[in-house]
């Protein structure tokens, strides 16, 4: 299609556009601003102005105007804003068409129009320019000058030019164009200082107007170039004649043509400088700014010719004179299709020059300022209203070409040929949907059945398969019920012929063709496929054997038809012809044309890895093509075939110069070798599911049986373009383009067509070209508030399309900032202004300053939710003094019910109040009564003897009737006979009157609400299996000698200090929590106050000082997040939180422990105390703050009471109750993001109660605020029934707003769902911390305080949990606190890691775990934790920590706390897509599950090639995920990408990278999250999984593999399937060395079973007890990957509360970075099962993950997992398994049976057995 003035319109746009969009908006800023002080609003209409203007002759500093002012132009309304936002819309158009359309359309001269150079080439060959002579008959306003007898050359610097040219090959008479490079014209007419073009030329002001323009413009400088042209165009008319063909009168004409045009510009221009000059002087306007407006107008002219002219110059030393004349003609065709459209708007209406002469106009208006100058004024202001008219008319007109440029391009730039430039990619992408043909397939072969290879593949409907039999074998067996695969013999029996319901496809050659043809099969319903054995063809023969085809399938009644194999992207040179019966392609029906592919050649099929046996070598060569050729090429004119080429198909054997990693150095020498048979196989296009039958029976092959065949994706592309439907829609519509790297320089190339297209990845559809609106406010989740003060005019940068841009604020508006994009910005540097954007870490580059990528999606906080929080905030600081009052009112609401009628006497509040407290004192003393009652009995069953009857004579017993032993009942109170000492010791019984008596006491002294002196824990309550646990305390684990310091306690001078510290301490003495020392102690803890508050103090119990936490062991555990207790939520959720009481201090300390924890009260007694007798010796009987493991038991006994707080789950009066486990999970059909990927579900259908607790504080969540009060109010009095303090003065009412949980803010918005924040003090607080530590780095300090980096590590982690995006970043701080250690390198890293221990990932979290621990240790329960800290208190901050301080800053650039979309009411939809990437090709898919999927594939440039293969894997995600974003097909999708390449996960979860390409990728991903509203999930999958799938296949260009042929997406993506649902196999091989019939834990087991409850019943008071499995069971755990987090989460919790149990965990290596550190947390031994064993096969593709979890042992180091023998059996195991040496049960049995040998045994012999060191 021929474009016409398509491309001359186009480059006027593109130009006007260049300079147009933010000049338009200047200039009428300043035409407003200066009109409304200095005109008389007559013609048009103008309001008041928005601030007071003074005139000014500057127009440098603009006031500020109201954008949204109106003015009429022709009676139509116009704004500034509005203006302004026409002109950045069109920009944006712009942008998104010059990069389909950028020098695409050919060029067009006077008629003659050229599509491409190659087709000019041609035209000067048929002209009989054959070489390439007459290069400077083709004149333009550069070279024209050459041609001036006076000027050229005559010097002595010209001659060496001239001399230097010649060098180069160019022949002499045509040196004269060359030298214009170097030449002075016309630059010297227009005073320019500048002697060689250059796109920033120096503007200088024209000659003085009478130099210029002498008297009336007849003997001025422009009267002296109009005189040196006509002298030029006479050298010219003979140099022409000299020089050009005679023959070539088009040529001559088209010469004699452009110099008459270039003379003509010069004269127009020169008119319209006089004319305007004229008019200007008799206005009485200044001649020297006049003259300077002219200057500005003439250079950009200068400097527009210039851009497109300079390509001339930069042609290629090498190239032939004939390529030389064809780059110079078309670009001089070029710079005339610019002359043109110049001078159709007469010059001055061009809108640079338009706006440049508004600019004029306005400064010199404001000027006049007298009295006399009022009719000027007048004559000046109709000027400038003429010409703001223009701008509106420009825009819209502007608006009107550019969509119609866009309209005649399309269908030109569709059918280009792609044969980009040195660094771009090819890329093709399209939709693929389901092949239907009208008839089953009969297919008939006389050889290698393509055919049948599509068939197969694309799952075509079989009615026949006949092929020789010697082929049968490399086809796998076909499905029972269908075809089989038959001989050509058994086609000729009567059953098949004559069929009528099937297409015949036969191919073979002419012969066998018509032996069937037409006699057996009708040719109206037949395709056929003429094979020609092709080895040793020549090129004439080949040619002679197709015709021959064509012309006999035409006899045969066929619409015959050549295919060219790489039309279709494939890489050999092979042309096969096929025919179609007529009712398969109707007559006189044009088959399509091929579909836009991928130019591939053979280089995109070799591994450089590939071993030969005879190779030659060869230099490597210094060039190479940089696209592919499309025709087979040779190495420097020999027999090898260069890589770059086609495949001979008629030479197969041929040798091919590659490269080879072999050779050293790779870069200075290639290989000669043939291809290998995985290669051919490649170049053949045979699926890699065909490689295994040719392995074995082709190695060392010299003819395979496809040579000669159709290749399979040809007749698949064909099959597609006939029989392609998705609901009844041809859907073969594919797009193509070429794409470069948008952030990298690009060298300057022949043409737009060499170079690509879009720098922003466009694609281009084959229907309408959809140009997309661009969106002029910054991203709505940052408009409100506005969170950075900007004023108008500032520069500022925002990110659009992937691509950060320059822009300029216009105006500040209600919910955002009015940006005006500045497209010609090439660089990220800003202009220097009042405001600077935040430098992002890692590369310089810079991140807009007004949103942040927090994560996906954020908005604004609304202001009642920033409200809530901070009552919530104030709230809770209020309630943590020790006299802070209950909310009593809570209760009492509940309580207080409405009057019963109207008759009803009303009764007062303080009645009301009255009743409730009596009822509450009369419950208190039920409470009492029932607890002693429990207390009795409690000795009676335990204590009460039960003893036969003497006889009074003693001679015996006593008998009863029926002659058994008459007994008696010995009371537990009967001294006597139970006594409370025996030989010295306390009795069992008096240890259990003890603290029977301390629970009464405790509970005497309690009030309803309060625990007044404490609270001892109801161990007699709690369920059976931990009652002893309960009483006597956790077992401690001693790793060495506890510690034998008894130094005394420092004297405290201050005495009002020591009356404090003495209140503290007689507090917890009064209370029992420490008592008088009765034993001997071999340890004092030291004790010391901090300040807490103005008036207050905390006690600091340091048991690290006197060494104890040194020598015991506390196991890792597990505390919830807030994403666990999202699962629980959804839109309709209620909140609540309460808080336990003193939560160490409830629970008793072993007393293997008491000798250690001793404290020396003497410094605080005075002598009157000593006088009184008082003791100075105290030790510990309860869970001290300050001993390490503390939390873990606390935390331990915790979850034993929720067991019994939770309560029988089927008891439907429970508010806990739920009957069933709801999944929602991605891979499956049903799958909804809106809901949570589990939970639990009532039997009224909605989400059930529930309950979290981290440390101290309580979470529960219900579905309605009634079922939340229940399950709070269940959680209380369980808890007051156990003994364990509630702190009620903290609880929280129900709500949908609650306040903050573990550092996070949840809440429940009606316009939103469910979000979480953070507090605005906290927020600030954040930022604050982040912008001290850089201000330190950044004044250059690099030693930093660890104490203080310590808190505010814990604080960062405490906050950002709400913010997952940040977590990574918070890496610095780890590193540096850490970096003062040993064994660390310059980095901060550890120097050496187990291979079985933990990643770089999982320290993330593990760090993060320990800092939010301590910040919740330190601030909510008074716990100072001591750390290990460097001798002299400081610490070296690592490189990094620069880095992710900057990240850190511009994530918080809000300045109030943002709100995290977690689960919306928007309908989400999910979208899964696979993206592969190789050194030569790249392919993605993406689909949603239904029958289409939509394709992108590619080959890289030269630019990727290079990189590492991690570059290109993960740059194919992130352009497969902007390429998605800008078709418009994720907003509000949950994206799950796939990718082979592990690195491109871990870089995608850690949010960094130390590779600054890699990090930059990601922050693109992570900016896709936000500007879109995604969430992305990146999914590393086996590189099996990646073939089967099809994506493998689709980056080299195969349509044939999984999903490509039609195979559901989902069938790839098992992240919903256990590990034995998916292969069930497996079960019998875990059962063969676990020597038990295990069977998988069901999802609701594991939230009973799996915790060891195998039941329950109530106990005497109609409580729920759960009852418990005995020790050593086994349980197995097998969670779908999905939802292998939630399951290790609760594993972890039945782990931290028994430890006497086996657990054997499942998991597809699926989702790793999910679970990965639960699962390395969790488990005591761990391996990984490869996808090659019998029990795990191929067919799983990725690895199986097992993790064990052994009982504790009774011996050091009391969990096997940290045993070096352990370390050994994994990497024996790992080698069986691997090496396929066994299936390593032996192993693992000798694991199992590990822990009940070691209790048979010795320390010292468990020691040795462990490999470990024998215990102190």
């Amino acid at each position: 299609m021929k474009s016409t003035k398509v491309d001359a319109n186009f480059e006027a746009v593109e130009d006007d556009f260049e300079h147009v969009n933010l000049d338009i908006v200047s200039a009428v800023q300043e035409v407003y601003t200066r009109m409304v002080d200095h005109i008389t609003h007559t013609s048009m209409s103008l309001p008041p102005p928005a601030a007071p203007v003074t005139a000014t002759s500057s127009s440098t500093h603009l006031p500020s105007i109201d954008p949204a002012a109106a003015f009429l132009v022709d009676g139509t309304p116009h704004t500034i804003a509005a203006l302004a936002r026409s002109v950045a819309q069109l920009s944006g158009e712009l942008a998104q068409t010059k990069e389909a359309v950028e020098m695409r359309g050919g060029v067009d001269y006077k008629g003659s129009h050229f599509a491409s150079k190659t087709a000019l080439e041609s035209f000067l060959v048929a002209e009989g320019n054959v070489s390439g002579t007459g290069l400077m008959s083709f004149p333009d306003p550069f070279n024209i000058f050459a041609f001036d007898p006076n000027d050229f050359p005559k010097d002595k610097d010209k001659k060496e030019t001239v001399k230097s040219l010649l060098a180069l090959g160019y022949e002499d008479n045509e040196t004269q164009f060359i030298l214009t490079g170097d030449h002075k014209s016309p630059f010297k007419y227009y005073g320019t200082a500048s002697t060689a073009p250059t796109l920033n030329l120096p503007v200088e002001v024209l000659k003085d107007a009478g130099t210029w323009f002498g008297q009336n413009g007849l003997d001025g400088k422009s009267h002296a170039i109009t005189s040196t042209l006509h002298e030029c165009k006479a050298a010219h008319d003979t140099y022409i004649r000299d020089h050009l063909p005679t023959q070539s009168v088009v040529l001559r004409t088209m010469a004699t043509n452009m110099m008459n045009d270039t003379v003509e510009f010069y004269a127009s221009w020169h008119e319209v400088m006089l004319s305007t000059y004229q008019r200007l002087i008799q206005l009485g306007l200044p001649s020297k700014e006049i003259m300077q407006l002219l200057s500005n107008w003439t250079h950009f002219l200068v400097k527009s010719l210039y851009q497109i002219r300079r390509h001339v110059y930069q042609a290629s030393t090498s190239i032939s004179p004939l390529k030389r004349l064809t780059r110079h003609l078309w670009y001089t065709m070029k710079v005339h299709e610019f002359m043109a459209s110049v001078r159709e708007l007469e010059f001055k209406n061009h809108p640079t020059m338009s706006n440049a002469f508004v600019s004029f106009l306005t400064v010199n208006l404001a000027k006049l300022t007298t009295p006399s100058d009022a009719s000027l004024k007048k004559i000046v202001k109709a000027l400038l209203d003429e010409e703001i008219k223009k701008i509106a008319v420009q825009v819209d007109s502007l608006s009107t070409q550019l969509k119609s440029v866009a309209s005649q391009h399309r269908a030109t730039v569709d059918k280009v040929e792609l044969i980009g430039g040195a660094a771009e990619s090819f890329i093709v992408d399209g939709t693929l949907g389901r092949i239907v043909p009208p008839r089953s397939l009969i297919v008939v072969a006389q050889g290698w059945p393509s055919v049948l290879v599509s068939a197969l593949a694309l799952d075509l409907p079989l009615a026949g398969v006949y092929f020789p039999s010697s082929l049968h074998k490399y086809f796998p067996k076909p499905k029972s019920g269908t075809v089989t695969w038959q001989t050509i013999a058994s086609f000729e029996s009567d059953a098949v012929m004559g069929y009528q319901n099937a297409t015949y496809v036969i191919s073979g050659d002419l012969d066998f063709i018509q032996t069937y043809v037409p006699s057996r099969c009708d040719p109206l319903l037949t395709i056929v496929c003429v094979e020609i054995p092709l080895r040793g063809l020549t090129r004439r023969q080949y040619t002679r054997f197709n015709l021959a085809a064509l012309t006999t399938l035409t006899k045969l009644g066929f619409t015959a038809r050549l295919f060219a194999n790489a039309d279709y992207g494939g890489p050999t040179s092979a042309v096969h012809v096929m025919g179609f019966g007529s009712s398969i392609l109707p007559g006189g029906e044009v088959f399509p044309p091929p579909p836009g592919d991928v130019p591939r050649c053979i280089k995109h099929f070799l591994n450089d890895a590939t071993q030969s046996s005879s190779v030659q070598r060869i230099s490597a060569p210094h060039t190479a093509s940089v696209s592919p050729l499309r025709s087979v090429a040779y190495v420097n004119k020999t027999s090898v075939v260069d890589r770059d080429g086609l495949f001979p198909v008629t030479h197969p054997g041929t040798h091919v110069a590659c490269p080879s990693v072999f050779f050293t150095p790779q870069t200075s020498e290639w290989s000669i070798r043939q291809v290998s048979l995985l290669e051919a196989l490649r170049l053949y296009s045979v699926p890699t599911s065909y490689d295994w039958a040719f392995a074995g029976s082709f190695l060392g092959y010299t003819h395979l049986p496809f040579e000669d065949s159709v290749s399979p994706d040809l007749l698949s592309s064909v099959f597609r373009q006939m029989w392609g439907v998705q609901e009844g829609v041809c859907v073969v519509g594919t797009k193509s383009s070429c794409l470069d790297d948008p952030h990298l320089e690009t060298a300057s190339v022949d043409s737009a067509i060499d170079s690509g297209s879009s720098s922003e990845g466009l694609l281009l559809n084959q229907g309408n070209l959809d140009i997309p609106t661009p969106t002029l406010l910054l991203p709505e989740y940052a408009t409100v508030p506005l969170t950075k003060k900007f004023r108008e005019g500032d520069v500022v940068l925002t990110k659009r399309f992937g691509i950060l841009q320059r822009g300029i604020v216009l105006s500040i508006q209600a919910d955002g900032y009015l940006v005006v994009l500045d497209l010609r910005s090439t660089s990220f540097d800003l202009i220097e202004g009042p405001n600077k954007c935040v430098l992002f870490p890692g590369n310089g580059d810079l991140l807009p300053a007004v949103f942040s990528p927090l994560l996906i999606p954020a908005f604004p906080a609304p202001s009642a939710s920033l409200d809530a929080v901070s009552a919530a905030l104030k709230y809770s600081k209020a309630v943590k003094a020790d006299d802070a009052e209950v909310p009593v009112h809570l209760w009492d609401n509940k309580v207080f019910t409405p009057e019963v009628s109207a008759t009803c006497q009303p009764v007062s509040d303080e009645c009301k109040i009255a009743a409730a407290n009596t009822l509450r004192d009369w419950g208190l003393s039920i409470y009492r009564r029932n607890l002693l009652a429990d207390c009795r009995k409690r000795l009676q069953n335990n204590y009460n003897k039960e003893v036969r009857v003497e006889r009074d004579d003693g001679q015996g017993y006593v008998l009863n009737e029926d002659g058994s032993f008459k007994t008696k009942i010995i009371p537990w109170y009967d001294t006597a006979k139970n006594p409370r000492e025996s030989k010295g010791k306390v009795t069992p019984l008096a240890v259990e009157l003890h603290a029977l008596s301390n629970i009464l006491w405790h509970a005497s002294e309690a009030t309803w609400f309060e625990y007044t002196s404490g609270s001892q824990i109801h161990y007699f309550r709690f369920p059976p299996f931990y009652q002893l646990m309960a009483k006597e305390g956790v077992r401690v684990y001693f790793e060495k000698a506890g510690p034998t310091s008894k130094s005394a306690q420092q004297n405290i001078g201050d005495e009002g200090l020591r009356a404090q510290v003495k209140k503290k301490l007689e507090k917890v003495v009064n209370r029992r929590y420490i008592i008088e020392a009765a034993i001997t102690l071999k340890s004092l803890i030291k004790y010391f106050s901090v300040q807490k508050g103005d008036d207050d103090i905390r006690m600091v119990y340091d048991a690290t000082a006197n060494e104890l936490n040194d020598a015991v062991w506390t196991p890792s555990f597990w505390l919830p997040t807030v994403d666990s207790m999202i699962r629980a939520l959804d839109s309709n959720s209620f909140m609540m939180d309460c808080d336990i009481g003193e939560q160490f201090l409830n629970y008793p300390l072993h007393r293997d422990v008491w000798p250690y924890t001793g404290l020396d009260l003497g410094p605080i007694l005075s002598e009157k105390d000593l006088g009184e007798g008082k003791a100075r010796w105290y030790h510990w009987v309860r869970m001290l703050m300050g001993f390490k493991p503390s939390p873990y038991i606390a935390v331990k006994m915790t979850l034993i009471a929720e067991e019994v707080i939770r309560g029988d789950r089927h008891d439907e009066e429970n508010p806990f109750q739920w009957t069933t486990i709801r999944t929602n999970l991605p891979g499956s059909d049903d799958y909804d993001p809106r809901v949570s990927w589990i939970s639990k579900i009532r039997k009224d259908g909605r989400v059930a109660a529930d309950l979290f607790t981290f440390v101290d504080d309580e979470r529960v969540t219900g579905p309605d605020e009634d079922v939340t009060w229940k399950a709070g109010h269940r959680l209380g009095y369980i808890q007051s029934y156990l003994g364990i303090q509630n702190a009620v003065r903290k609880l929280r009412e129900c709500t949908q707003t609650a306040g903050s949980w573990v550092g996070s803010v949840v809440h429940i918005l009606p316009e939103y769902g469910v979000c979480v924040l953070t507090s605005p003090e906290k927020w600030n607080k954040l930022r604050n911390i982040l912008r001290k530590w850089l201000d330190r780095i950044e004044s250059g300090e690099e030693e930093l305080d660890h104490k203080e980096l310590l808190s505010d590590r814990g604080f960062l982690v405490y906050v950002t949990r709400t913010y997952p995006a940040m977590i990574p970043y918070l890496k610095g701080f780890h590193l540096t606190i850490e970096n003062w250690r040993d064994g660390r390198d310059s980095d901060g890293w550890k120097l050496q890691k187990s291979s079985l221990g933990t990643t770089e990932a999982e320290d993330f979290e593990d760090e993060d775990l320990e800092a939010t621990l301590e910040h919740k240790l330190l601030g909510d329960l008074g716990e100072v934790t001591h750390h290990h800290a460097p001798p002299g208190g400081t610490t070296t901050a690592v490189p990094r920590l620069r880095d992710d301080l900057l990240a850190l800053v511009s994530l918080s650039n809000f300045e109030l706390p943002p709100l995290r979309l977690v689960r919306g009411k928007v309908v989400f939809s999910a979208m899964y897509g696979f993206g592969d990437a190789s050194g030569k090709g790249f392919g993605a898919t993406v689909g949603d599950g239904s029958s289409v999927v939509r394709y992108r594939m590619g080959i890289w440039g030269k630019d990727a090639e290079d990189e590492s293969s991690n570059y290109r894997e993960l740059r194919n995600l992130v352009e497969t995920v902007e390429e998605e974003a800008r078709k418009g097909n994720l907003a509000n999708t949950e994206f799950f990408l796939f990718t082979d390449n592990s690195t491109a996960e871990s870089a995608f979860y850690r949010s960094n990278s130390s590779s600054k390409l890699l990090h930059a990728l990601i922050l693109r991903l992570r900016l896709l999250e936000i500007e879109q509203s995604i969430i992305i999930h990146v999914i590393h999958v086996s590189g099996k999984r990646m073939i089967a799938q099809g994506t493998d296949g689709c980056s080299r260009g195969s349509r044939l593999e999984g999903v490509m042929a039609g195979k559901n997406m989902l069938s790839f993506v098992p992240l919903a399937e256990t590990a034995t649902t998916r292969h069930p196999p497996l079960i019998d091989w875990i059962r063969s060395w676990t020597s038990k019939a295990l069977t998988p834990l069901s999802v609701e087991e594991w939230f009973d079973r799996g915790h060891g409850i195998i039941g329950g019943k109530p106990d005497a008071h109609g409580i729920w007890m759960p009852s418990h499995e005995k020790r050593r069971q086994m349980h197995l755990w097998d969670p779908p990957p999905a939802l292998a987090d939630a399951a290790l989460e609760e594993l972890l919790k039945a782990r931290h509360k028994r430890t006497d149990t086996f657990h054997v965990i499942l998991i597809p290596r699926l989702m790793l970075p999910r679970w990965r550190r639960l699962f390395n947390k969790v488990c005591d031994f761990s391996f990984s099962v490869p996808a090659n064993h019998s029990f795990w096969p191929d067919s799983m593709f990725e690895p199986l993950w097992i993790g064990i979890v052994l009982p504790f042992t009774t011996h050091r180091p009391w969990q096997l997992g940290r045993a070096p023998l352990l370390v050994e059996m994994a990497r024996d195991l790992h080698e069986v398994l691997t090496e396929g040496r066994g299936d390593g049960r032996d192993i693992l049995r000798k694991l199992l049976n590990l822990p009940q040998r070691l209790d048979s045994v010795s320390s010292s012999v468990a020691s040795g057995v462990l490999h470990m060191p024998r215990p102190e």
